[in-house]
This record gives structure tokens, sequence and C-alpha cells, in this order.
């Protein structure tokens, strides 16, 4: 089940991107489009939590998508980049990270990627994006 999630916590000044499935050239754009209507609302200095635990991009017609939604994410400066990736999506967003010179903290539960971008776990945003905090370390 495909299920994408982008929203920009103003108050947080997170963006939160929960990304699943195996979305098409196509999904990826619009993906795309998505996440640069949030990004208005976020000031420099902000934190991305991306859980991509459940995403599978097409790597080969996907990446280069993928490469420009990261410089979009990059421009605007953040100051911490939590994920939650599985093998695959490691090695697509480890690629364009190294292509792109950031760096951002890989995270095996929800509760560890919460805490280290000081969020807390009974915040509305996370009971919108669905992802209890209660995840096994």
């Amino acid at each position: 089940m495909n299920k994408i999630v982008v929203k920009a916590d103003t108050e947080l000044n997170t963006l939160f991107l929960v990304l699943s499935g195996e979305p098409t050239i196509e999904k990826v754009k619009a993906l795309h489009l998505i996440i640069a209507s949030e990004m208005t609302k976020l000031r420099p200095g902000y934190q991305i939590y991306n859980d991509s635990r459940e995403f599978h991009p097409a790597a080969n017609d996907s990446y280069e998508e993928i490469l420009e939604i990261g410089k979009l994410l990059i421009d605007k400066q953040p100051n911490r980049i939590a994920r939650l990736l599985n093998p695959y999506s490691r090695m697509i967003f480890n690629r364009v990270a190294a292509q792109i010179g950031y760096s951002g903290r890989e995270f095996t539960s929800v509760k560890a990627a919460l805490e280290y971008l000081e969020i807390d776990p009974n915040a509305p945003i996370v009971q919108l994006i669905n992802h209890p905090a209660s995840d096994q370390e």
C-alpha cells in the first residue's frame, strides 16, 4: 500500500516525510511538487523527519527526480535530518546525500528519531503521521 505523508509543522519548524510503496516516476514528480509547497512554510534551520522504511522507488527511473528533491531540501539549510530507512531506500538516500553534500542521521525507531529532533512523541503531528513512538529500538 502506498502511503505518502508530507507535512510541514511550522511550530516545530520540521518537515515530516512518511513515504511508502513503489511509486512511479509520475508519483515521484508529484511528490516533488508537494514537498516544494510544504517547504515554503519552513524557516532556514528547519529539521527533517524522513520515515522511508517502506519506500521502494524505481531507482533507475526516479533517481534524478529524488536527487532534485534532495537539492530542494538542502537549499533551505536544514539543521538536523533524522531518517528511518530500509536497505534499498538507504542506498538511494545515501547516494543522494553524497552527491549533494549533506548528512542525515539514521535511526531504527520512531522514538529515537523523535528524541533526536527533540519532538514530543505525543505531539499532534506525530499522531497525524500515524507512527506510534513506541517502536522497538
